[in-house]
Protein backbone atom coordinates (compact mmCIF):
# COMPACT_ATOMS: atom_id res chain seq x y z
CA UNK A 1 0.00 0.00 0.00
CA UNK A 2 1.23 3.49 -1.32
CA UNK A 3 0.91 6.17 1.35
CA UNK A 4 1.27 8.97 -1.57
CA UNK A 5 1.14 12.62 -0.37
CA UNK A 6 1.81 11.81 3.39
CA UNK A 7 5.78 10.54 1.96
CA UNK A 8 8.47 13.02 0.96
CA UNK A 9 8.26 14.21 -2.41
CA UNK A 10 11.35 11.64 -3.54
CA UNK A 11 9.88 8.06 -2.51
CA UNK A 12 6.71 6.12 -1.51
CA UNK A 13 6.44 3.95 1.36
CA UNK A 14 4.94 0.73 1.23
CA UNK A 15 4.29 -2.06 3.60
CA UNK A 16 4.23 -5.41 2.39
CA UNK A 17 2.57 -8.87 3.13
CA UNK A 18 3.37 -11.79 2.75
CA UNK A 19 2.01 -14.21 0.88
CA UNK A 20 2.93 -17.30 2.99
CA UNK A 21 3.57 -15.27 6.45
CA UNK A 22 0.60 -13.52 6.90
CA UNK A 23 1.16 -11.97 10.42
CA UNK A 24 4.92 -10.93 9.27
CA UNK A 25 5.61 -6.77 7.65
CA UNK A 26 8.35 -5.71 5.10
CA UNK A 27 8.14 -1.73 5.12
CA UNK A 28 10.45 -0.08 2.32
CA UNK A 29 10.64 2.88 0.57
CA UNK A 30 10.74 3.16 -2.86
CA UNK A 31 12.27 5.88 -4.85
CA UNK A 32 10.46 7.57 -7.48
CA UNK A 33 12.91 7.35 -9.80
CA UNK A 34 13.11 3.74 -9.89
CA UNK A 35 9.07 3.32 -9.65
CA UNK A 36 7.44 3.30 -13.41
CA UNK A 37 3.96 3.49 -11.86
CA UNK A 38 4.14 6.31 -9.69
CA UNK A 39 -0.21 6.25 -9.02
CA UNK A 40 0.65 3.00 -7.42
CA UNK A 41 -1.64 0.86 -8.85
CA UNK A 42 0.72 -1.44 -10.53
CA UNK A 43 2.57 -2.35 -7.01
CA UNK A 44 0.11 -3.04 -4.75
CA UNK A 45 -1.67 -5.68 -5.66
CA UNK A 46 0.44 -7.53 -7.69
CA UNK A 47 3.09 -10.00 -6.35
CA UNK A 48 6.76 -9.21 -6.89
CA UNK A 49 9.90 -10.24 -5.65
CA UNK A 50 12.42 -7.98 -3.51
CA UNK A 51 15.96 -8.40 -3.48
CA UNK A 52 17.23 -5.92 -0.53
CA UNK A 53 19.29 -5.81 2.57
CA UNK A 54 17.62 -5.74 5.61
CA UNK A 55 18.26 -2.59 7.89
CA UNK A 56 16.33 -3.20 10.98
CA UNK A 57 14.17 -6.22 12.63
CA UNK A 58 11.55 -4.98 14.88
CA UNK A 59 12.17 -6.21 18.64
CA UNK A 60 8.64 -7.20 21.00
CA UNK A 61 8.98 -3.44 22.20
CA UNK A 62 9.41 -1.68 18.60
CA UNK A 63 7.58 -0.41 16.18
CA UNK A 64 7.87 1.74 12.36
CA UNK A 65 5.72 4.92 12.47
CA UNK A 66 4.44 5.40 8.83
CA UNK A 67 3.49 9.19 10.05
CA UNK A 68 7.14 9.71 11.28
CA UNK A 69 8.78 12.59 8.48
CA UNK A 70 5.39 13.26 7.14
CA UNK A 71 4.78 16.15 5.00
CA UNK A 72 1.11 16.52 6.65
CA UNK A 73 0.63 16.78 10.17
CA UNK A 74 -1.78 13.40 11.17
CA UNK A 75 -3.05 12.69 14.33
CA UNK A 76 -4.05 9.65 15.77
CA UNK A 77 -7.38 11.26 16.44
CA UNK A 78 -7.70 12.23 12.83
CA UNK A 79 -6.86 8.38 11.61
CA UNK A 80 -9.70 7.15 13.98
CA UNK A 81 -12.15 9.57 13.13
CA UNK A 82 -12.31 8.67 9.46
CA UNK A 83 -12.36 4.77 10.27
CA UNK A 84 -16.48 5.41 11.44
CA UNK A 85 -17.33 6.38 7.67
CA UNK A 86 -15.02 3.52 6.61
CA UNK A 87 -17.30 1.40 7.93
CA UNK A 88 -20.20 1.73 6.47
CA UNK A 89 -18.39 1.34 2.88
CA UNK A 90 -16.78 -2.17 3.86
CA UNK A 91 -20.31 -3.38 3.64
CA UNK A 92 -19.99 -2.68 -0.57
CA UNK A 93 -16.20 -2.18 -1.01
CA UNK A 94 -13.14 -4.06 0.10
CA UNK A 95 -11.61 -1.62 2.08
CA UNK A 96 -8.17 -2.24 3.95
CA UNK A 97 -7.48 -1.30 7.59
CA UNK A 98 -6.48 1.72 8.06
CA UNK A 99 -2.84 1.55 10.45
CA UNK A 100 -0.42 4.22 11.32
CA UNK A 101 1.73 1.74 13.09
CA UNK A 102 3.87 -1.39 12.15
CA UNK A 103 4.43 -4.08 14.82
CA UNK A 104 6.15 -7.06 15.16
CA UNK A 105 7.12 -9.70 13.68
CA UNK A 106 8.41 -6.87 10.81
CA UNK A 107 11.43 -5.96 9.16
CA UNK A 108 12.55 -3.27 7.03
CA UNK A 109 14.86 -3.21 4.02
CA UNK A 110 16.57 -1.29 1.63
CA UNK A 111 15.34 -2.48 -1.78
CA UNK A 112 17.99 -3.22 -4.18
CA UNK A 113 15.40 -4.66 -7.22
CA UNK A 114 12.05 -5.78 -7.83
CA UNK A 115 11.04 -7.99 -9.62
Amino acid sequence: MALKGLSEDNFQKYVIELRDLKDHKIVTYLFHEFIRDLAGVELAYGEFKILGKVVRKLEDDEYIDLLEGTAVGLSEEMITSLEDPLKDMKKEFKIPPIFTKVEPPAIQIIPIAVV
